[in-house]
């Protein structure tokens, strides 16, 4: 499958920021990652007017994309061996505070047991 030269660059840049301040052993088991991903704000929301925290960004790159991009990362980093581990994910696509520059925050939790699914999932639909 191919992948763009920019977004290849970035997987290798994290890659090795990552990879820097890691210092053990890969998981091995079933992982929960969380993404937060906040992109510099364009000039149509930096008035005054604007919210000063962190704003929903709805263009693209789009959350399945920024996953993509850092759980390759995570693996090229030796952090996780396969992202076939991660078992559960969820990633927020955001612009940046007002006062806080861009930047890519991931969070990797070891998964042990069985799954907890929430109620919204238990198969009876609205009834529950």
């Amino acid at each position: 499958m191919y992948t763009p030269k920019k977004t290849s660059d970035w997987e290798k840049s994290a890659a090795m920021l990552i990879g820097g301040s890691w210092r053990q052993a890969p998981e091995d088991g079933p992982v929960e990652v969380s993404i937060l991903a906040a992109a510099s704000r364009p000039k149509r929301l930096l008035r005054k007017k604007d919210y000063d925290g962190l704003i929903w960004k709805t263009s693209k790159p789009d959350s399945d994309n920024i996953a993509k991009c850092a759980l390759d990362a995570l693996v090229m980093a030796g952090v996780i061996r396969d992202d076939s581990q991660v078992v559960k994910h969820e990633v927020w696509d955001c612009y940046a505070e007002r006062d806080r520059g861009p930047r890519v925050e991931i969070v990797i939790r070891s998964i042990g047991g069985v799954p907890s699914v929430p109620k919204c999932f238990d198969g009876r639909g609205d009834e529950g």
